[in-house]
């Protein structure tokens, strides 16, 4: 929506020059960003589908030229592409473009199979629904604890307060929280959303505890009280998904959760990206 694309330039991560447009007769047709990571230099892009075969390819190829661009101004002697599902849109527009690359399975979106798998809290700790995820404790307990779980993935960016604040606010999730005496130790996030086919979806959005707290069972209680909240409350059943991170899809089946999408990544050189220019503006901003 408008609003989050208005949310991700007001985020401290956000910095000019590392987004461009496609443009086609004054009219944007496509995006792609890089950004820098612990792994590397990143992108992703996207074309408008609507646009002729050819023209699409040729719009892919001049997003690459400037990631090129952007990669070689970044120091970074290889490019990783986020290509989307696998056999997808995006990674069937790469796959004609690029010749020499490395494929690697990203993420895998699950959805909710009809049964979820009863978990209580450990001893010695609590689950709660949050009434305002933008409260200044709650809210830092949070973020606090995002940051602790994902922070050995090589594509984690540290979540500030003030950005998850804007973002809580913007989308209102429901979030419920682990505790150990008054301290936030893990939370699950739900999103609800509307899907491109027009159905309303919810995304188990985040699941985190802080790795001195995993091991006991606190993420599946976390993850029971957060699936039974969107059956009984927000009223989904089929279209209730998650995405796990390589190796936890055991974890999420054995909640309820079967395999739908696996998505993929591109690594390249940076010297092996498109060089040409094609008959399309591209504005870095």
């Amino acid at each position: 929506t408008p609003d989050d694309v208005a949310g991700l330039f007001q985020s401290q991560w956000f910095e000019p020059g590392m987004l461009a447009l496609l443009e086609l007769g004054g009219r944007v047709v496509g995006y792609s960003w890089t950004w820098r990571s612990r792994g590397g230099v990143e992108a992703s892009l996207c074309v408008d589908p609507e646009l002729p075969r050819w023209l699409r390819l040729a719009g892919v190829e001049a997003l690459l030229s400037w990631a090129r661009r952007r990669g070689v101004e970044m120091g970074g002697g290889r490019l990783f592409i986020w290509a989307g599902y696998r056999y997808g849109y995006t990674h069937r527009l790469l796959a004609q473009v690029l010749t020499s690359f490395v494929e690697v399975h990203g993420s895998t979106l699950m959805r909710f199979s009809g049964r979820v798998r009863r978990a209580e809290p450990p001893p010695g700790y609590e689950i709660a629904m949050v009434e305002d995820p933008a409260e200044e404790e709650v809210l830092r307990g949070i973020v606090d604890v995002y940051n602790a779980a994902f922070s050995r993935y090589e594509w984690h960016f540290p979540r500030g307060y003030e950005d998850a604040r804007r973002e809580f606010r913007r989308r209102r999730p429901v979030i419920f929280t682990a505790l150990r005496g008054g301290e936030v130790v893990g939370y699950a996030e739900l999103t609800r959303f509307r899907a491109v086919d027009g159905g309303v979806s919810v995304e188990v959005a985040v699941l985190a505890v802080k790795p001195e707290h995993q091991g006991r069972g606190l993420g599946k209680a976390l993850l029971y009280r957060a699936v039974t909240y969107a059956l009984e409350a927000m009223g989904v059943r089929e279209r209730l998904f998650l995405v796990s991170v390589p190796g936890l899809e055991g974890f999420y089946a054995s909640m309820g959760f079967s395999p739908w999408r696996g998505s993929v990544g591109i690594k390249i050189p940076v010297g092996a990206l498109p060089s040409t220019s094609y008959p399309l503006d591209v504005i870095q901003g």
